[in-house]
Order: C-alpha cells, then structure tokens, then sequence
C-alpha cells in the first residue's frame, strides 16, 4: 500500500513540475518568436493555461486519497496534455520559417514534455486501475 501511495505521489508531483514547464517554458526555456503575429506567439500563450490546468491536476491528485478520484485526475491529465501537444504540433503550430528560434526550441522542448505528461498521465491511470486491493 506505501509503495502505491508512494508512485502516486510521485508521478502526481511529476505532473506537477511537467505542467509548470509547460507553462512557462514558452517565456523561459524553449523560447518563441517575440512578434505578436507569429503562430507560435499564440502557442505559447496557449500553453500557459494547458500548463497551468495540468500542474493543477497534480496537485490535486497529490492530496486526494480515492483512488477513483485520483484515476480521474490521471484522465484529466492525460486529455490536458495531449492538448498540449495537439497545440504545438497541429492546432496553433510554430513559425514556418525552420531557422526560427521556436523551431529550434519550443517544438521540440514542448514535444518532449507533452510526451513525458501523457505518459506519467498513463502511469497514473494504470497504477489506480490495477486491482491491488489497499489494506
């Protein structure tokens, strides 16, 4: 029972740094364009309310004790960051010009950390799903 509590902590502690790189990242590690006309302008405004949601999640799943809330935290976590990276990706997208520093940064960082979050996500969902009774 400590070991599962212990991984869900983990991974919602996970979700929580994830969301916050998320966010932020745009504005500090994995720069966008600074033109207010470039896509990626909007990619990384959009990113800062998918991050946030996310890093809410975690934080969250961290002081919840159901396992049935928690597994739906999980699945809110899991649909937020696929939006993340349906953003970056499809949706709003960066620069079309591959010598920007967005295509440089932001793609790839956000890609990265949208696929760490769907799969600490998943992680979640299969730890609260499995049929391990706590005692």
């Amino acid at each position: 029972m400590k070991d599962r509590k212990f991984k869900t902590k983990a991974i919602a502690a996970a979700l929580v740094v994830l969301g916050i790189l998320i966010a932020a990242g745009p504005h500090t590690l994995f720069h966008v364009c600074t033109s207010m006309t470039n896509a990626c302008h909007y990619t990384g405004q959009a990113e800062i309310g998918v991050g946030a949601v996310l890093a809410l999640l975690g934080v969250f799943s961290l002081f919840t004790k159901s396992r049935d809330q928690q597994r739906g935290l999980f699945l809110g976590a899991l649909l937020v960051s696929v939006l993340s990276l349906l953003i970056v990706l499809v949706l709003v997208g960066v620069c079309p010009n591959t010598s920007m520093v967005c295509n440089r940064e932001a793609l790839p960082g956000l890609t990265v950390v949208g696929i760490l979050a769907v799969l600490a996500s998943l992680a979640g969902i299969v730890l609260q799903s499995s049929r391990t009774v706590d005692a």
